[in-house]
């Protein structure tokens, strides 16, 4: 690859509307499905490989539950979950439906998730069983958070993520969604913290194309690749500069 050429040739068109959920992920399971991404568990012993179907149909299931649950575009979503395959379902479930999701490390404390929920008067919580006493620690203190899902559990109060995907529909008609401009909030990271305290750092809906750019230019990704990361599922690089 010739560095000066690309650098002059290169350009990013961002449409009015794009939704990551519909315009990549849906997109790919219709026209050309194959893996999309691998779960193993901690033995090693469990591989399963999830196509772009898949997960179309999961995060579309999770995206309609959260609907029936009173969930709209613009409500935000406390997420803690790890490396499993429900976290995909979830994150891309929100951004179909135009929930913002906030990613946090699972590492976080009530305290570090009370910070979170009341910053951004997030509406629903979305945790594995592990955390689920964290959030009765604290939902007190949170007058905005209404819906409580629970991932691999069954608590008083709280929603069955898996009962609640079961109920619902794997289709989901974009055109019964308020459509999401480019320029609308996608989710929401946390700074870390390191030296005050956290702040919430926005990514519209064109942040996600934006990353073709570090799959092409930074991570050199082909088709035929398998990417094997080792973050958390609540940590990025959010640039505030």
């Amino acid at each position: 690859m010739n560095y000066e050429e690309e650098r002059a040739n290169f350009s990013l068109e961002i449409p009015k509307f794009y939704n990551f959920g519909f315009d990549v992920i849906d997109k790919r399971a219709r026209e050309a499905d194959k893996t999309a991404f691998i779960s193993i568990d901690r033995s090693g012993d469990n591989i399963v490989y999830h196509s772009f179907s898949d997960l179309s149909r999961d995060s579309n299931r999770f995206a309609n539950a959260l609907r029936t649950i009173g969930l709209s575009k613009g409500d935000h979503a406390f997420v803690m979950i790890p490396r499993i395959p429900a976290w995909y379902h979830v994150m891309i479930g929100c951004i179909k439906s135009g929930v913002v999701a906030m990613p946090g490390t699972n590492l976080l404390m009530p305290k570090d998730i009370e910070y979170r929920i009341n910053m951004a008067g997030a509406k629903v919580a979305i945790v594995t069983d592990s955390h689920v006493g964290k959030i009765e620690e604290i939902k007190s203190k949170c007058p905005s958070l209404e819906y409580l899902i629970v991932i691999g559990g069954n608590h008083d109060g709280w929603v069955g993520f898996e009962s609640a995907c079961a109920d619902a529909s794997d289709t989901l008609d974009r055109e019964d969604h308020e459509p999401t401009r480019s320029e609308d909030t996608m989710l929401v990271f946390f700074t870390s913290g390191t030296t005050s305290m956290p702040k919430m750092v926005p990514r519209d809906n064109g942040y996600a194309l934006a990353h073709s750019i570090t799959g092409k230019y930074w991570m050199d990704l082909k088709e035929s690749d398998i990417h094997w990361t080792l973050s958390d599922t609540g940590w990025a690089n959010p640039d505030i500069s």
